[in-house]
This record gives C-alpha cells, structure tokens and sequence, in this order.
C-alpha cells in the first residue's frame, strides 16, 4: 500500500512539472516591420525579402536592418549600403531569434541568438545569451 502511494505521488510531481514547461511559438508576421527600441533613437526592420545572396541563402533566412540616429546613423544610411553593416538575416524558429548580422567588408558574418519574451502586433522583447534584455515598440 505504501509503494502504491510513493509511486502515485511521484506520478502527480512528474505530470504537475511536465504541464508547467509550455513552449511558445511565435510567428514571423507579427515581428515584420518597423520597431523602435524603447527610451532609444535605436530602430530595427524585420523585412520579407528572403536572403538570395548570402553564404547561407539556402537555410531561409530572412533579411533585416538597424540603425542608431544617438550614433548619426540613420536609415537611409544603412539603405545606400544594402547588405553591408547594418543588415542581417533572421529566422524566427517558436521562441529563438537569430539574427546574423553581415560584415561590408565580407568578413566573418556574426551570429546572434536571442529568446523572445513578448512578441505582439506592438510589442517586441527579447533577451540575449547573457540575459540582457531588448524592449521594442511597433511604429509606423
């Protein structure tokens, strides 16, 4: 009787775990477009125009951009040098945002991995490996 009662308990601790891990899937129409990095002149574009020319075209990445006006960089800066600095590809697989930024001068293309927190039609945060964390704001 005692046995029956150990094993049913561990049962329930082991279902009560098993339903609190819930996996979360975004989708990329909510993250195309325009975000504006909260308290910041930092913009992101998550763009649908599929990556054709890079070294990993074939993995289905998409293409995006950024820039900083704090740093004099603006958009149309970072357009006048397509695929150069300030682009990068990504995919966006549940909660996993990779971003692969290209290097102009065709160095080594940088990776980086986030985990989205919050993905709305208007909100967007992300985290990085070291748990910094990335607030955005959709505008137009």
């Amino acid at each position: 009787m005692r046995k029956s009662f150990i094993w049913v308990a561990l049962i329930a601790i082991v279902a009560g775990f098993a339903s609190c891990t819930q996996t979360i899937t975004y989708t990329e129409d909510d993250l195309h477009g325009r975000w504006q990095e909260e308290d910041k002149k930092a913009y992101v574009v998550y763009t649908t125009e599929k990556d054709t020319v890079s070294d990993i075209k074939d993995k289905g990445y998409l293409w995006g951009y950024e820039w900083d006006e704090s740093d004099a960089v603006y958009e149309k800066d970072v357009l006048d040098e397509k695929y150069g600095n300030g682009w990068f590809v990504y995919n966006l697989n549940g909660s996993q945002l990779t971003h692969i930024h290209m290097q102009s001068n065709r160095g080594a293309d940088i990776p980086k991995v986030y985990t989205v927190s919050v993905l709305t039609n208007s909100d967007l945060k992300y985290k990085d490996s070291e748990k910094v964390e990335f607030s955005y704001k959709k505008v137009q």
